[in-house]
């Protein structure tokens, strides 16, 4: 059972040293807080706007803080965990570290293929960004959607089909494109059977020109991929490459791009986890902003919630 009401002079006493932290690192005065019951274990909550603030006693005394933002609805939209502030949408998360790291996991529907066409119709992006040292590496992968599910689930997240790596972020996103450095990569997927002047072209550049002449050279590979440079992009989905002159690699030799940034090169378990246990986060944030949003105490507020 939830409860919530004004803070009385019996419990001002009681969390004077949270509300005397509050008041000096926020400016809350003892009279803004209320107590939020939640069977018999009480938290003191602060509303300013759509922010709001939760302060409350472990087992072992100490003071614990959390925090999260809600919409002009009252739907939670950010939460502090932990050192990170987590931001969610219903087909993404969005997190931002103390060290400046900022990572997001989004997916969303592939416009280019029709609903039925399971095995693509959907793309996961991963994207990281140091904002102190102005770099981005963004990753997308092909990924099946099924129904209204919006789960992102491993097994899809094997092989990406592009990355790119950038620096000057902040430059260049308001449009200084001649500032920092950009490199893409896109994946080609060789298979003997399909395309054979393509497959014997990375046979040759992969393995030599014995390997090419070999009559068996089928069985050496049969099916394999490699990643090209992007040279540039028209619209959304024309995608010119460096193949077949420019070089070829290894997603190892990705990686190692990758790593030598400081940037992980497989989206983090904790951040897949975030994603897929999004509604359970937030349901314990929500149900105190619903509770706050029908108690009498919500048109102090209104003045304050809507977004400029």
């Amino acid at each position: 059972m939830l409860n919530l009401r004004k803070i009385n002079d019996e419990e001002k006493n009681k969390y004077k040293d949270i509300l005397d932290m509050a008041e000096i690192t926020y400016g809350f005065e003892l009279n803004d807080g209320y107590i939020v019951d939640r069977d018999s274990k009480e938290e003191i909550l602060f509303v300013c706007g759509p922010v709001f603030m939760l302060f409350s006693r472990d087992n072992n005394g100490k003071i614990v803080f959390s925090s999260f933002i809600v919409n002009e609805n009252y739907e939670v939209i950010s939460i502090t965990n932990g050192d990170k502030q987590i931001n969610v949408g219903d087909n993404y998360v969005y997190t931002i570290s103390e060290d400046y790291k900022h990572e997001a996991l989004v997916l969303y529907k592939n416009d280019r293929m029709p609903d039925f066409e399971i095995d693509s119709n959907g793309i996961v992006e991963y994207m990281q960004y140091d904002k102190k040292n102005d770099v981005r590496v963004l990753v997308r992968y092909n990924h099946n959607i099924y129904g209204n599910s919006m789960q992102i689930y491993p097994y899809h997240l094997d092989m990406p089909y592009y990355l790119s790596m950038e620096s000057k972020v902040s430059k260049r996103d308001r449009g200084l494109k001649f500032l920092g450095w950009k490199d893409s990569f896109y994946r080609f997927d060789f298979n003997v059977y399909e395309n054979r002047w393509q497959y014997d072209i990375a046979v040759l550049k992969d393995c030599g020109l014995g390997a090419l002449w070999s009559d068996n050279n089928s069985s050496l590979l049969r099916e394999f991929s490699k990643y090209y440079r992007v040279l540039f992009q028209v619209g959304d989905y024309v995608t010119i490459t460096s193949f077949p002159l420019g070089r070829q690699y290894d997603r190892e030799h990705i990686n190692k791009m990758i790593m030598e940034l400081g940037f992980n090169v497989e989206i983090p378990n904790y951040l897949l986890g975030l994603y897929n246990g999004k509604k359970d986060l937030l349901a314990e944030k929500q149900q105190v902003a619903d509770l706050y949003k029908s108690s009498i105490y919500a048109k102090d507020n209104e003045h304050l919630l809507t977004f400029k």
